[in-house]
């Protein structure tokens, strides 16, 4: 029973109120989507615009301590040809920022997450959107430098 409860409550306050912060503040940017697994995912997804590009975001809500915010930042980008130039590039960005990292999956595709732990607590939509922000300006900054990488 306390496990249940305790679920409840986790989806009832955290993904409730990242909901209610976005639709009130910025009402539209985010479509919700439930998923319905033990641990009560809710899937807040969006896109960032940058240098003409739509970059697919979400942000994963859960019972865990921890919110991920994630930016699939290029599709299929790793190449034999541009490998070491790539992963040079963003090791260094990794190595630069603190809030968030880039990793590629195995087919190439290159994504910025951020992983941010919140308990019931202390969580913050606030903080949720400052952190996407600072996502925001580093794409804006950063975006034609990674593309210049990737296409070389």
């Amino acid at each position: 029973y306390t496990t249940l409860f305790r679920s409840v409550w986790f989806e009832a306050t955290k993904a409730k109120a990242l909901k209610e912060y976005f639709e009130a503040n910025h009402p539209g940017i985010f479509q919700v989507e439930e998923i319905g697994d033990e641990i009560h995912t809710h899937v807040f997804r969006s896109h960032i615009q940058t240098e003409g590009q739509s970059l697919p975001t979400a942000l994963f809500v859960d019972d865990t301590i921890y919110v991920m915010i994630r930016v699939q930042v290029a599709t299929g980008a790793l190449k034999e040809k541009n490998e070491e130039q790539v992963l040079t590039y963003l090791n260094e960005q990794n190595r630069s920022y603190k809030v968030f990292k880039y990793f590629l999956d195995e087919e190439g595709n290159i994504f910025l997450d951020a992983c941010v732990p919140t308990t019931d607590d202390d969580f913050n939509p606030e903080l949720i959107r400052v952190i996407l922000d600072v996502m925001v300006g580093h794409l804006t900054e950063n975006y034609s430098g990674l593309m210049k990488k990737i296409w070389a």
